[in-house]
């Protein structure tokens, strides 16, 4: 469904509709993204790991980059 870097892009879309949106729009909102998946929470699921996955990712480069310090993917 999403790549790190989507899950990335779109949660990021996501904050900031958030702030220019009231709760009772963004209510709304989410209860129609979440109702095109046959498994919202699978959904949700995949969107979370894509971003913990693109953060690590991040999180590797500059350790690798500047400290030398190769980090394996915790499971």
């Amino acid at each position: 469904m999403f790549g790190p870097v989507g899950a990335e892009i779109l949660t990021r879309k996501f904050d900031e509709m958030d702030q220019q949106t009231t709760k009772e729009e963004q209510v709304e909102f989410y209860k129609k993204f979440y109702s095109v998946f046959d498994d919202q929470y699978a959904a949700m699921d995949v969107l979370l790991n894509g971003k913990e996955f693109f953060s690590f990712q991040i999180f590797q480069n500059v350790l690798d980059k500047y400290l030398r310090v190769h980090v394996d993917r915790p499971s």
